[in-house]
């Protein structure tokens, strides 16, 4: 998507916030297109390019929608979201997360789009995401360097999976068990995988880092 139709999108969904929802705050003030949006309902909440360091204390338990996107969020404690038992959208894109603890997302047993994308993560836990309906999780721009064997054991649902523009180099061995449903993998900036019922294209930029990946899709 090219930066002219993103902030075309961007500037749209502001729009939109304006003409459906009269009480949302909302302003774009810059050329990237950063649109700072208040706006909270029964079942969505948004916080985005609000200068937030820590996620707020205020979201409604029964919200469907979070979205977090571009404020300075530099840690996810265990249990922040363990209100959120109804969740089925989390957006923490473009923060500045570096730490997300093993627990962050407990009772979050009904989410299935997590984004954690354009943060500052370079470690993962095992067993992190715990999240059995989880379909997409994004960590692209990221500084991992390395995947634990077990990290996405628990997303058995998952169907994307997007870890470009990262720094990862080595994959311990079953780092993709559990990935039952797997289809699009997106790893590294050189990296692609799209799998199908009897397809895996790998790229051969790295051919021994693909056969460990190849033999546990």
């Amino acid at each position: 998507m090219s930066l002219s139709v993103h902030k075309y999108t961007i500037y749209s969904s502001v729009l939109l916030l304006y003409l459906l929802l009269p009480k949302a705050e909302a302003a774009c003030t810059d050329q990237y297109g950063r649109c700072k949006i208040k706006y909270t309902s029964d079942r969505e909440f948004f916080r985005t390019w609000w200068g937030l360091t820590e996620v707020p204390p205020d979201i409604p338990v029964d919200a469907l929608a979070v979205y977090l996107w571009g404020n300075a969020i530099t840690s996810l404690p265990a249990g922040v979201f363990s209100n959120l038992v109804e969740c089925k959208k989390l957006n923490l894109q473009a923060n500045q997360i570096s730490i997300v603890h093993k627990e962050a997302f407990a009772r979050m047993r009904s989410l299935e789009v997590l984004s954690l994308g354009q943060n500052n993560i370079s470690a993962i836990e095992a067993g992190t995401f715990n999240l059995p309906q989880c379909q997409v999780l994004y960590l692209q721009q990221n500084v991992i360097s390395s995947l634990a064997a077990g990290t996405f054991t628990h997303l058995v649902k998952c169907t994307h999976l997007d870890l470009e523009e990262n720094k990862i180099s080595s994959l311990e061995k079953n780092t993709f068990t559990g990935l039952l449903r797997l289809r699009n993998l997106s790893l590294s900036g050189k990296y692609h995988i799209l799998r199908k019922e009897f397809s895996i294209i790998l790229s051969t930029s790295n051919s021994s880092l693909y056969n460990k990946i190849g033999s546990q899709l």
